[in-house]
């Protein structure tokens, strides 16, 4: 029995020991050879591109000035292995996001569907395959960046496919609402983008300024304070101290924000 996939060239061998050389032959039992895609030379058959038509029996005879032999070899040619769908070369997710990739394959033998991430078989916390080999981060974040193969293998062949996640963690609360959630409440940021800054966590007001998202930064001096001691007019000085954020930080917001504001109620 010979097992081969569809779109291969077969090449099968015929030898023969004897003090008489003899002429070797092919034919197939069930119709004939493929037309065209065939060569035979020096008693060997070679199909060219095989295709699952070409399964069957295979009869070869070797006649010579003392008589003929024949016997047959069954080929079995099963589809091709390729793929059903494959994830693109790049995705970009958001943090906080939902992360799909998609990969499946089929073949005329048993497939099976694997994926890699980073080199191992362990998949990032948070994500998971379903029973379609579909991965699923829910809620991605800064961990399920990184390379994920998906490979497609059966018992003749193997195909892959390479997928580079990059997650990305919104500059402002105003590109957050856009990509990711309107809703109020205290997420990550990163202003510097993918210049290597730290993520740091602020308050977005979905709501406020005719709801285009607005970074509301905590400090020190939110609370009312009870003033005692000044003199003069304008002599009293508080310094705000802002938590939760580096001053380089809140240089990298100031600077790809719209427009800064801090204020001030006094009674």
């Amino acid at each position: 029995m010979a097992v081969a996939e569809a779109g291969n060239h077969l090449n099968f061998t015929y030898k023969v020991t004897g003090q008489y050389k003899p002429v070797v032959t092919w034919s197939k039992f069930e119709g004939r050879l493929p037309i065209s895609r065939n060569i035979m030379s020096g008693g060997n058959l070679i199909i060219m591109n095989a295709i699952t038509n070409d399964s069957g029996s295979y009869v070869y005879t070797a006649t010579s000035i003392v008589g003929s032999s024949s016997s047959s070899v069954q080929l079995q040619v099963h589809s091709a292995l390729k793929f059903i769908t494959r994830p693109p070369s790049y995705v970009l997710v958001y943090a906080g996001q939902t992360l799909n990739l998609s990969c499946s394959a089929s073949s005329g033998l048993k497939t099976t569907v694997t994926w890699v991430f980073n080199g191992t078989l362990s998949l990032p916390e948070g994500s998971a395959t379903d029973a379609d080999n579909l991965i699923v981060a829910l809620l991605a974040n800064i961990t399920h960046g990184g390379n994920y193969t998906c490979s497609a293998m059966n018992a003749l062949s193997s195909l892959y496919a390479n997928v580079i996640v990059h997650v990305k963690i919104p500059e402002t609360c105003s590109s957050l609402k856009t990509n990711i959630s309107d809703v109020s409440g205290d997420y990550d940021i990163v202003p510097d983008g993918d210049q290597g800054g730290a993520p740091f966590m602020e308050y977005c007001n979905m709501t406020y300024k005719e709801g285009i998202g607005v970074t509301a930064v905590s400090h020190d001096s939110q609370e009312r304070i009870r003033v005692k001691g000044f003199g003069e007019k304008g002599s009293y000085q508080r310094d705000i101290h802002y938590v939760g954020s580096s001053l380089s930080q809140l240089k990298g917001l100031t600077e790809v924000s719209k427009s800064c504001q801090q204020f001030i109620k006094y009674g």
